[in-house]
């Protein structure tokens, strides 16, 4: 069994606002909520890094690609009048 220091690490509320970028409110809201994974020890809030990373990632958008620019008679009808 192999054991990741790093991944297995368990982070502070103030450590998981810094690697988020959020407000300590917003941190709390998101775990009473239940949103966000913590692991409850002796009664303090601990969240494993890994699981922070793995929520972070699956909260990601897809990048959207550019469209192109329409030209300006794109979209547009002509209409003869006779």
């Amino acid at each position: 069994m192999s054991f990741n220091m790093q991944g297995d690490r368990l982070l502070k509320v103030p450590e998981v606002c810094e690697l988020l970028g959020y407000s300590r409110a917003t941190v709390y809201r998101l775990i009473g909520l239940g949103e966000i994974p913590v692991v409850r020890v002796a009664g303090t809030i601990r969240f494993r890094y890994h699981s922070v990373q793995t929520w972070m990632a699956d909260r990601e958008t897809p990048r959207k690609e550019p469209q192109p620019e329409k030209s300006e008679d794109q979209g547009h009808r002509q209409v003869s009048t006779y």
